[in-house]
């Protein structure tokens, strides 16, 4: 997935992409992370229609220690349309991955999906 800062240069990429047909939540593959000092995360949202649904990421982080996975502060804006997002993130766990939430009257229109994709770039070392 390319980024759209041009002075951020990967090291890495590595993207997931998958629809979403109903509401609820899913989460994106694991990524594993703790060698880089920094990560680019870009979402990417593109919808079959548009009738009050939206998207809701945040991304986790893994807990080794207790075994859980807990939100980052950082949260994405929500997706109500076809739209795409990207943040730099520079406190992280050694894994990571995203919680998407799919909400609001999605699923009511017959059909109705979102492909959705998330790309995480790494850049530096720890």
């Amino acid at each position: 997935m390319s980024t759209s800062s041009n002075d951020f240069e990967m090291e890495e990429a590595s993207a997931d992409d998958f629809t979403i047909t109903t509401t609820g939540t899913v989460y994106s593959k694991e990524y594993t992370v703790g060698m880089y000092a920094e990560l680019k995360i870009a979402i990417k949202a593109t919808y079959t229609s548009q009738s009050g649904a939206t998207i809701d990421t945040v991304i986790q982080m893994y807990d080794r220690v207790t075994n859980t996975w807990h939100d980052h502060a950082t949260t994405f804006t929500q997706l109500t349309d076809d739209g795409n997002e990207d943040k730099d993130f520079t406190s992280f766990a050694n894994k990571i991955r995203a919680k998407v939430t799919a909400g609001g009257t999605f699923g009511t229109t017959p059909d109705e999906s979102v492909a959705f994709v998330i790309g995480a770039n790494g850049k530096g070392s720890t």
